[in-house]
């Protein structure tokens, strides 16, 4: 999961990928400093939104 510091869901992602990891579920929180909701899709070719695809796609990978 993935979420910006500045996202208006951010507590609520937080707790749940808690919520998820208390109850067995591998879940790996990533936590981008200074981020909105959909920055990634706003701003696509800055180099924080290429790394956060980067790292979706890595996570991905290793549970596929």
């Amino acid at each position: 999961m993935g979420v910006g510091t500045l996202d208006l869901f951010h507590d609520e992602d937080v707790e749940y990928a808690r919520r998820l990891s208390d109850s067995g579920v591998p879940c790996e929180l990533d936590v981008i400093p200074g981020a909105f909701h959909g920055f990634d899709l706003v701003f696509p070719k800055a180099e924080v939104s290429r790394e956060f695809w980067r790292r979706q796609a890595a996570a991905l990978k290793g549970a596929l």
